[in-house]
């Protein structure tokens, strides 16, 4: 880390926000200019060299909807995904860049330090391609990105810096454009995330696309047009807005009416929960789903009691959320637990608790380099001492993250290597670290060569997203829908080796879930390689130069 101060970053799909741990241990969330907590996960491209940020860019989207984006945190990773602006293509890495670069500002604006070692959040249930675009996007906009915490993860830090209670906690975390279910257990001087389960696409945004259609629907019907406002640009930007404030109003209502005007012809429709209830059903479906499946994989796992269900993200304030998990879990507390900011606030705790961990480590290497032992639980109190000499070290930030509970992640996905057995032409693959493994994980397994005499051998890493219970049941066709080819590492091999001839193959999985370093070695000679090929798809070094430079030069209102 290179600074003396690391900031906890909530990249949200339809809203972001920055958080720090304040002078009083707290966690904080920073506010813009206006004193919002939140911005817009959005932008309005001005011209090439300047871009409007937040809630003045969803503003300004009606006036030329083709120079507005939004809803990117989804494309992360997504080969191809990118959006044309005056012929010149714009990747979800750079586009989030831009948003990250505006926290960036915002946090210097108001703490008055310097924004570079920064954690940042991502879905559960993101893959290794989506976490590896989030740190390029983190580079991109000049931050060192420290690591990864998944959202469900942060917000479950958050919450049990509130209670000493030891409890299974189940955050049901409902984004705009993201659906993360976790089970965590908070007890003693840990919290260990059990299993997760989610859909990266599934989020409120799809809810607000149902209204749309509603109001254009509703629209047609009075003013007895053939019209599709829903497919003019414009209108479309008009409707969106009218559906999101709709929501957010039948939060705390039973009815709202709306006033939508297109082509001349003015509606005014009313929009009851019970009608906008009915006409997203399917979604909230989806979600109780997956949250029955990651409450059977947890039972499975031997956490059989859930004690509290914790609801984050902004869409889960909908009051037809609350009523359905109340008839799915009588039993069982439900908690509205700062729903857009509990995330950004356990990344700032978490970011905090890396920072002075990593500084109380390496004074622990200095001590004992010079007594020849670790420090004890006497040497305590000199090590807090010492760790407060640090510049920009404060007491109550020291005292929080020495207290803090210990985090153990879980990966989300399955990683595999793809064999072939000797005297078939078939490949499949074989898993060395499965789904909802606790990390970091290390597994090494020895194959043998082919063929005698073969020069060199692939490694090639696949991923999978299957949801099957048992390892028996996981796919082993690489071509099967649910596994992605993620990169190739090739190890050359000296001559005359025989057939048979061991290769041990490693996976290393980080502690965040996400982060996979594969090496392979040949015993015998020693020679290895390690990670060698980038992800397919991924940014190259150059193309990374040139978004940097990009971005570097744009000038953000």
């Amino acid at each position: 880390m290179s600074g003396s101060k690391i900031f906890g970053i909530d990249l949200g799909t339809t809203y972001s926000a920055i958080a720090w741990i304040d002078g009083f241990g707290q966690p904080e969330v920073l506010l813009n200019e206006n004193d919002e907590p939140l911005i817009p996960s959005a932008l309005y491209y001005e011209s090439s060299g300047e871009v409007l940020v937040g809630t003045v860019a969803k503003k300004s989207a009606p006036i030329d909807p083709s120079r507005f984006v939004d809803m990117i945190k989804p494309n992360m990773g997504e080969a191809g995904s990118c959006w044309s602006i005056e012929g010149v293509d714009h990747r979800p890495e750079e586009a989030s860049a831009l948003i990250l670069k505006r926290l960036k500002q915002i946090a210097e604006e108001r703490t008055g330090q310097t924004v570079t070692d920064v954690i940042i959040t991502v879905p559960a249930y993101f893959d290794e391609r989506q976490r590896h675009a989030t740190a390029q996007a983190g580079k991109i906009a000049g931050l060192n990105v420290v690591g990864l915490i998944p959202e469900p993860t942060a917000a479950a830090i958050h919450y049990a810096t509130t209670t000493a209670a030891d409890r299974n906690v189940l955050v049901y975390d409902l984004g705009g454009g993201t659906f993360d279910v976790t089970v965590i257990r908070t007890g003693g001087e840990e919290i260990r995330v059990v299993c997760v389960n989610g859909d990266h696409r599934l989020g409120g945004r799809l809810w607000d696309e149902r209204l749309v259609d509603h109001l254009a629907q509703e629209w047609r019907a009075q003013t007895t047009l053939a019209k599709e406002p829903e497919n003019d640009p414009v209108a479309r930007q008009e409707l969106l807005i009218l559906a999101e404030e709709t929501k957010r109003l039948l939060t705390a209502r039973g009815s709202v009416p709306v006033r939508f005007a297109f082509d001349g012809a003015q509606a005014r429709i009313e929009v009851t929960r019970e009608t906008f209830d009915n006409l997203t059903r399917d979604w909230l479906d989806s979600t109780i789903s997956c949250t029955r499946d990651v409450v059977a994989q947890a039972e499975e796992l031997g956490t059989s009691r859930i004690d509290l269900i914790l609801l984050v993200g902004g869409s889960s304030r909908m009051p037809q959320v609350r009523a359905r998990l109340e008839q799915e879990f009588p039993d069982v507390e439900i908690k509205l637990h700062e729903p857009d900011l509990s995330v950004a606030k356990g990344a700032a705790i978490y970011a905090n608790n890396a920072l002075v961990q990593q500084a109380y480590r390496e004074i622990a290497e200095e001590y004992y380099a010079r007594k020849g032992a670790l420090p004890g639980p006497s040497d305590q109190r000199v090590m807090s001492e010492l760790l407060l000499r640090l510049p920009g070290m404060e007491t109550a930030a020291v005292e929080q993250a020495l207290a803090s509970r210990k985090v153990i992640n879980v990966c989300s996905k399955s990683f595999a290597v793809k064999t072939r057995d000797r005297g078939s032409s078939q490949y499949h693959l074989e898993f060395l670290i499965l789904r909802n493994s606790p990390v970091p994980s290390t597994q090494t397994r020895r194959f043998g060569t082919y063929s005698a005499n073969q020069d060199r051998v692939e490694i090639a890493v696949y991923e999978s997203s299957t949801e099957a219970r048992e390892e028996k049941d996981y796919p082993r066709d690489p071509n099967h829908p649910a596994v992605q080819h993620l990169k190739s590492v090739w190890l050359d091999l000296p001559a005359g080796l025989p057939e048979g001839h061991p290769i041990e193959v490693t996976y290393d999985l980080s502690s965040d879930g996400g982060r996979l370093q594969v090496s392979a070695r040949d015993p015998q000679s020693g020679r290895s390689i390690e990670d060698s090929v980038a992800l397919q798809g991924a940014m190259t070094e150059q193309e990374l130069r040139e978004a940097i430079s990009r971005v570097d030069e744009v000038i953000l209102s």
